[in-house]
């Protein structure tokens, strides 16, 4: 199983960039839409947008780093506001921490998104990487990025860029 390095910067730019583009989102969807995005993005990319690992949760995915500070238990500071369900955007995301491929498909998981109820975010991100998740509930991103039907040659691509990469822990 690959596994990835967070690169801080570039989770709390991708955090406020959904937070600032859906007033008031809850944090299942904001998570979901986060997950769905990092997919999107292994798939036509070959690496993820946050680096974030996905631990396996009783609604689907969530991103671990993204989680801890949304919650204030990890780099608290004050860039988002959380009464424990919904999560506003306290500041403008550092738009240079955001890559134009990161961007478009940010932009494609909210619109894909945003308008599904709890359930259906639920349902959609259950499945092959979620239920094989490990012992210690983390998601392997070759499963997510198969979910979301890549390619054998992509599968290789994403492997061989993390074992020649820094972005390895």
């Amino acid at each position: 199983m690959i596994d990835y390095k967070v690169d801080k910067a570039k989770a709390k730019a991708s955090l406020l960039y959904v937070a600032a583009n859906i007033p008031n989102v809850d944090r299942h969807k904001l998570y979901k839409i986060l997950y769905f995005a990092e997919q999107i993005h292994l798939i036509r990319y070959g690496k993820p947008i946050t680096g974030d690992a996905y631990i396996k949760m009783d609604y689907g995915p969530v991103p671990s780093y993204i989680k801890d500070k949304v919650e204030k238990n990890r780099d608290p500071d004050d860039s988002v506001i959380s009464n424990g369900i919904y999560v506003v955007a306290n500041e403008y995301p550092d738009m240079d921490e955001l890559s134009e491929s990161d961007i478009e498909c940010l932009d494609e998981s909210i619109s894909a998104n945003r308008d599904k109820k709890f359930a259906e975010l639920t349902r959609e991100s259950h499945k092959q990487a979620w239920n094989e998740a490990t012992f210690a509930g983390v998601l392997d991103p070759i499963l997510i990025a198969k979910e979301g039907q890549v390619d054998d040659g992509m599968v290789q691509y994403i492997q061989k860029g993390f074992t020649d990469s820094s972005l390895i822990r």
